[in-house]
Protein backbone atom coordinates (compact mmCIF):
# COMPACT_ATOMS: atom_id res chain seq x y z
CA UNK A 1 0.00 0.00 0.00
CA UNK A 2 2.38 2.70 1.17
CA UNK A 3 5.57 0.91 2.17
CA UNK A 4 7.55 3.19 -0.15
CA UNK A 5 6.92 6.18 2.14
CA UNK A 6 9.67 5.13 4.58
CA UNK A 7 12.47 4.72 1.98
CA UNK A 8 11.25 7.88 0.23
CA UNK A 9 11.50 9.79 3.50
CA UNK A 10 14.98 8.37 4.09
CA UNK A 11 15.97 9.34 0.53
CA UNK A 12 14.94 12.93 1.22
CA UNK A 13 16.86 12.91 4.52
CA UNK A 14 19.99 11.42 2.90
CA UNK A 15 19.85 14.01 0.13
CA UNK A 16 19.66 16.82 2.68
CA UNK A 17 22.49 15.31 4.78
CA UNK A 18 24.65 14.88 1.67
CA UNK A 19 24.02 18.48 0.63
CA UNK A 20 24.88 19.77 4.13
CA UNK A 21 27.98 17.55 4.33
CA UNK A 22 29.22 18.77 0.95
CA UNK A 23 28.64 22.37 2.00
CA UNK A 24 30.52 21.89 5.30
CA UNK A 25 33.34 20.03 3.54
CA UNK A 26 33.72 22.86 1.05
CA UNK A 27 33.90 25.38 3.88
CA UNK A 28 36.22 23.31 6.09
CA UNK A 29 38.56 22.16 3.33
CA UNK A 30 40.21 18.84 4.12
CA UNK A 31 39.13 18.71 7.77
CA UNK A 32 36.65 16.10 8.93
CA UNK A 33 33.04 17.13 8.38
CA UNK A 34 31.71 15.57 11.56
CA UNK A 35 33.55 13.65 14.26
CA UNK A 36 30.55 11.39 14.93
CA UNK A 37 30.02 10.25 11.32
CA UNK A 38 32.83 8.39 9.57
CA UNK A 39 34.13 10.34 6.61
CA UNK A 40 34.13 7.13 4.56
CA UNK A 41 30.35 6.77 4.82
CA UNK A 42 29.80 10.47 4.08
CA UNK A 43 31.87 10.15 0.92
CA UNK A 44 29.66 7.30 -0.30
CA UNK A 45 26.26 8.83 0.48
CA UNK A 46 25.60 9.30 -3.23
CA UNK A 47 25.24 5.56 -3.76
CA UNK A 48 22.79 5.21 -0.85
CA UNK A 49 20.87 8.20 -2.17
CA UNK A 50 20.55 6.58 -5.61
CA UNK A 51 19.48 3.24 -4.11
CA UNK A 52 16.76 4.89 -2.03
CA UNK A 53 15.42 7.18 -4.77
CA UNK A 54 15.48 4.39 -7.37
CA UNK A 55 13.86 1.84 -5.08
CA UNK A 56 11.18 4.31 -4.04
CA UNK A 57 10.42 5.17 -7.65
CA UNK A 58 10.08 1.50 -8.58
CA UNK A 59 7.80 0.86 -5.60
CA UNK A 60 5.62 3.82 -6.56
CA UNK A 61 5.32 2.49 -10.12
CA UNK A 62 4.48 -0.97 -8.78
CA UNK A 63 1.81 0.43 -6.46
CA UNK A 64 0.27 2.47 -9.29
CA UNK A 65 0.31 -0.63 -11.50
CA UNK A 66 -1.59 -2.64 -8.89
CA UNK A 67 -4.12 0.13 -8.24
CA UNK A 68 -2.96 0.91 -4.70
CA UNK A 69 -2.27 4.53 -5.65
CA UNK A 70 -4.65 6.68 -7.66
CA UNK A 71 -4.29 10.10 -9.19
CA UNK A 72 -7.28 11.47 -7.28
CA UNK A 73 -7.64 12.23 -3.59
CA UNK A 74 -6.99 10.50 -1.18
CA UNK A 75 -4.31 9.03 -3.55
CA UNK A 76 -3.80 5.91 -1.41
CA UNK A 77 -6.78 3.69 -2.13
CA UNK A 78 -6.54 2.14 1.34
CA UNK A 79 -7.16 5.54 2.94
CA UNK A 80 -10.64 5.60 1.41
CA UNK A 81 -11.61 2.34 3.13
CA UNK A 82 -12.81 1.98 6.72
CA UNK A 83 -9.77 1.20 8.89
CA UNK A 84 -7.49 1.46 5.88
CA UNK A 85 -5.47 4.37 7.23
CA UNK A 86 -4.43 2.40 10.32
CA UNK A 87 -3.47 -0.56 8.14
CA UNK A 88 -1.51 1.74 5.84
CA UNK A 89 0.41 3.32 8.72
CA UNK A 90 1.15 -0.14 10.13
CA UNK A 91 2.57 -1.21 6.78
CA UNK A 92 4.76 1.90 6.60
CA UNK A 93 6.00 1.27 10.13
CA UNK A 94 6.75 -2.40 9.64
CA UNK A 95 7.49 -3.18 5.99
CA UNK A 96 8.73 0.26 4.94
CA UNK A 97 10.98 0.86 7.93
CA UNK A 98 12.42 -2.66 7.79
CA UNK A 99 13.16 -2.28 4.05
CA UNK A 100 14.91 1.03 4.70
CA UNK A 101 16.87 -0.32 7.65
CA UNK A 102 18.03 -3.46 5.83
CA UNK A 103 19.00 -1.49 2.73
CA UNK A 104 20.98 1.04 4.78
CA UNK A 105 22.79 -1.67 6.77
CA UNK A 106 23.66 -3.59 3.60
CA UNK A 107 24.92 -0.36 1.99
CA UNK A 108 27.10 0.46 5.03
CA UNK A 109 28.50 -3.08 5.07
CA UNK A 110 29.25 -2.94 1.35
CA UNK A 111 31.02 0.41 1.74
CA UNK A 112 33.20 -0.91 4.56
CA UNK A 113 34.03 -4.16 2.74
CA UNK A 114 34.81 -2.32 -0.50
CA UNK A 115 37.06 0.08 1.39
CA UNK A 116 38.95 -2.79 3.06
CA UNK A 117 39.41 -4.55 -0.27
CA UNK A 118 40.61 -1.47 -2.16
CA UNK A 119 42.63 0.14 0.65
CA UNK A 120 46.40 -0.20 0.41
CA UNK A 121 47.74 -2.94 2.70
CA UNK A 122 49.98 -0.54 4.67
CA UNK A 123 46.97 1.59 5.62
CA UNK A 124 45.21 -1.48 7.02
CA UNK A 125 48.29 -2.39 9.05
CA UNK A 126 48.41 1.12 10.56
CA UNK A 127 44.79 0.80 11.68
CA UNK A 128 45.49 -2.44 13.53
Amino acid sequence: MACFVAPLTEAIAVSLIKKAANKKEAQAGSESVSPSVPKLLLSKLGSLEKLLWGGSALLIIEHIWHGEISFTAPFFTAAAEQGGLAQMLLEIGTVGVSMSLILTLLWAGAVVVAHKITAPSNVLEEVK
